[in-house]
């Protein structure tokens, strides 16, 4: 039993000590995040096309405190098909 206690005790020191040293956010204040890179897109169903393009991803952060923080984003994706595909070619499922 006292080993438990000993092990709980350790823990919730551990918890304790780290949580003070440890922010959520940088500072307070407000930011704009943005990325941009190389799309890709695929179907659930087994279907052979996967296309590829770019994505765009924005958002705002709003740090109201240090370890809390609002981020409001918008993300767009924009992929053609990698080789042509007509109808027929995708009704062959």
């Amino acid at each position: 039993m006292p080993y438990t206690f000993r092990n709980l005790f350790a823990a919730l020191l551990l918890t304790f000590s780290l949580s003070i040293i440890g922010n959520a956010q940088i500072s307070k204040g407000k930011f704009i995040n943005a990325s941009i890179g190389y799309g890709m897109s695929a179907p659930y169903e087994d279907i052979d096309v996967v296309g590829s393009g770019f994505y765009l991803q924005g958002e705002y952060v709003i740090n109201l405190t240090k370890w809390f923080g609002v981020r409001p984003y918008t993300g767009f994706i924009s992929t053609s098909p990698d080789k042509d595909l007509t109808d027929r070619d995708l009704e062959t499922v």
